[in-house]
């Protein structure tokens, strides 16, 4: 409750955090909340005053199940697709794919709208208007000493795709037709050691520790206590990244991980 991110207000939503952590909701809570739930077609916009229940959009057909309430996790979520998408779009907003990238004027639009970091805010947006350089915009020298060091990479054979296949130099970006498991090497391996060099301090430690925590859920042998502290500076991480990139732009995949307590 004393942590200093929650009153920093204009880094996040533009409010003081004074709510408590919320509770781990059993298979049971969760069915007291749904089990009246169904909704079809368009659902009524929430009102200022709407209570906790309203946030859940339906009831699923897996509560149809008679075991189903009982089981502590409800959900089965594939590490490997998330690294990938991750991964995807953390190489897209540094190296500034067309397409890729989750920093375009859309974003910088909702930055104004949230009343949080105005340095970046568009007043007016048009189509491929030059957006202001933020903490996380690399130069062109930058982006071609991060692709050069993916380019002279050299692995095992079996470990992977050969890493300087997966690179276009005179792009600058990611090559197409990556497989997940190349994503893997490159976010829980490559990512980290290619931008020590680049990115101020602050960002490429947030990069560096999220690299680092899917490295660690991806070792063979995990203890219950490292997982518990792995947990809880991942939150601290999540809101770093926030800090810096885009709201939501990457940690939105990465918090579905969070929910895996065991």
């Amino acid at each position: 409750m004393k942590h200093p991110f929650r009153t920093m207000k204009d880094q996040f939503n533009g409010k003081i955090e004074k709510r408590s952590r919320p509770p781990h909701l059993l298979g049971l809570d969760v069915y007291e909340k749904v089990k009246k739930v169904h909704v079809l077609g368009k659902r009524k916009r929430k009102g200022k005053n709407s209570e906790d229940d309203d946030m859940w959009k339906k009831q699923s057909i897996f509560w149809e199940l008679s075991y189903w309430k009982e089981l502590d996790v409800r959900h089965s979520i594939d590490v490997m697709h998330v690294e990938k998408n991750v991964c995807e779009s953390l190489l897209g907003t540094l190296l500034n794919v067309d397409g890729k990238t989750k920093d375009h004027g859309h974003a910088r639009a909702d930055l104004k709208k949230m009343g949080v970091r105005p340095e970046l805010w568009l007043d007016d947006f048009v189509k491929g208007t030059a957006l202001t350089t933020s903490c996380i915009t690399l130069s062109k020298n930058e982006k071609k000493e991060f692709c050069e060091f993916l380019k002279s990479v050299k692995v095992p054979s079996g470990y992977s795709t050969k890493v300087s296949r997966l690179v276009s130099l005179p792009d600058l970006k990611i090559a197409p037709g990556v497989k997940s498991h190349d994503y893997h090497v490159l976010l829980t391996q490559m990512i980290a050691v290619g931008i020590r060099n680049i990115l101020p301090v602050n960002v490429r430690e947030a990069i560096m520790n999220l690299c680092f925590f899917f490295n660690a859920i991806g070792q063979k042998v995990l203890r219950e206590e490292a997982l518990e502290d792995l947990e809880k500076r991942q939150y601290e991480t999540l809101c770093v990244l926030e800090m810096y990139f885009l709201p939501f732009s990457i940690s939105a995949s990465i918090s579905r991980l969070i929910l895996l307590r065991r």
